[in-house]
């Protein structure tokens, strides 16, 4: 937006679609509140009680941590890493343009597969995939071809789609009971961590080697998240069934 309309123009521009999507979303008809359920003394504790003993629960708070670190640290490195690779102004709002189209499509594609397939097992298949698309890039990058990289890069996005959309489902597949939104909140959590720590980190590997090495490192340990998704064995817990 900037490289269309100058630093004076985007940010009004930016403000008005701020404003025009609050003020849609005031104007939509409210839909009809449910009855809420009523509450059992002491359910909530018991069931709080039961999820904190439950190891599915640390799993997926852990996953929630991990998985992602590797698409947001070369998310976060992606703006410096254009730039060393000749990209100008025009070319990088292209970039991030395509890039959006690319990840609003992984998205959907992601929901679509979770519906057929389960999303414990889609979130595994794109992890995979997200990390083995930034390990293609980061050879293409060490490799001194600046083109194919950025290309490898932004086809990656729709795995990063695909795999947000597939986790966040997963993470929506445990958030259930009288604390489903405490519980859903728990999950969210640790994912804006991971995108802090990871840039952290990935600034200072990058210091420390190049942007190439930083890639290839950070899809490595994102990998190590793909044991906690095991599927659990096919039985009614003890949380299932105070969720009943």
């Amino acid at each position: 937006m900037v490289a269309a309309t100058g630093e004076q123009l985007a940010v009004p521009l930016l403000l008005t679609v701020t404003l025009s999507t609050l003020l849609l979303v005031m104007l939509l008809p409210a839909t009809p509140r449910s009855q809420p359920r009523p509450v059992v003394p002491g359910r909530r504790l018991r069931y709080l009680r039961v999820l904190l003993r439950t190891q599915r629960f640390w799993q997926l708070v852990a996953f929630a941590l991990l998985s992602g670190v590797a698409f947001e640290a070369v998310g976060s490195l992606s703006g410096s890493w254009l730039v060393d690779r000749g990209m100008q102004a025009n070319g990088i709002a292209t970039f991030r343009l395509i890039s959006a189209l690319l990840m609003a499509s992984g998205a959907w594609l992601g929901g679509r597969m979770c519906d057929h397939r389960g999303a414990n097992t889609v979130a595994r298949w794109w992890l995979l995939i997200l990390a083995a698309s930034i390990a293609a890039t980061a050879l293409a990058d060490l490799s001194s071809l600046p083109s194919v990289a950025v290309t490898l890069y932004a086809t990656t996005y729709c795995a990063i789609g695909a795999f947000t959309a597939s986790s966040y489902a997963l993470f929506m597949n445990h958030a259930n009971g009288p604390l489903a939104a405490t519980v859903f909140s728990t999950f969210m959590g640790p994912t804006n961590a991971c995108e802090a720590w990871s840039s952290k980190v990935a600034g200072a590997l990058q210091v420390r080697s190049s942007y190439g090495t930083t890639m290839l490192l950070l899809a490595a340990l994102s990998l190590l998240a793909l044991p906690l998704l095991r599927s659990p064995a096919a039985r009614r817990t003890r949380l299932e069934r105070d969720q009943a």
